[in-house]
């Protein structure tokens, strides 16, 4: 079970796979989570956010979106807390998550009493925010980050850049609801 105090919390589950999404809130539900909402694209779990905040969005691997929730202080869930749930989970694609912004990365598949643990943690030991030029979330200067970064000089890589494969339209739309 979860622990007193969070259960309410409003969770929303974006996955375009339904069977997936719709399992992961019945599991969820089994460990106690009741105010769970869902949506099956970026732009749907949006209007989610703007008609009812959530406290923490679980999603499938949408870093672009993640940029997009990131890079600015009027988005609606700009600090949102961010699970990413995801069966693609090598390191870069981890690292890539991490610098997107999101909170915590759990590869596929996922026991729900482990997800629990994770989203309890999210949760209730919140990570501080920074806020800066063009990124809000939490601070993507992690340790185990910057030792997969180094060179073998010792000195730190670059991050990687975004991957922003919204289109103009996807952000137009996002941008106008």
């Amino acid at each position: 079970m979860i622990a007193s105090g969070i259960e309410g919390c409003h969770i929303l589950l974006l996955d375009d796979d339904t069977d997936e999404r719709q399992a992961l809130k019945k599991g969820l539900e089994n460990i106690g989570f009741a105010n769970i909402s869902e949506a099956d694209d970026p732009v749907a779990a949006l209007e989610t956010m703007r008609a009812r905040p959530a406290d923490l969005l679980v999603c499938e691997h949408y870093i672009p979106f993640v940029w997009f929730l990131r890079t600015s202080a009027k988005r609606p869930a700009a600090y949102t807390s961010i699970l990413m749930l995801s069966a693609q989970n090598r390191p870069d694609d981890i690292r890539e998550a991490i610098d997107s912004g999101v909170n915590r990365f759990v590869a596929k598949p996922a026991a729900p009493g482990e997800l629990a643990g994770h989203i309890r943690q999210i949760l209730e030991q919140p990570e501080p925010f920074v806020e800066s030029d063009g990124y809000i979330g939490p601070d993507r200067r992690r340790q185990a980050i910057r030792k997969d970064r180094r060179t073998q000089s010792g000195e730190e890589s670059a991050p990687p850049s975004p991957n922003m494969n919204l289109t103009p339209e996807e952000i137009a739309i996002l941008l106008e609801r």
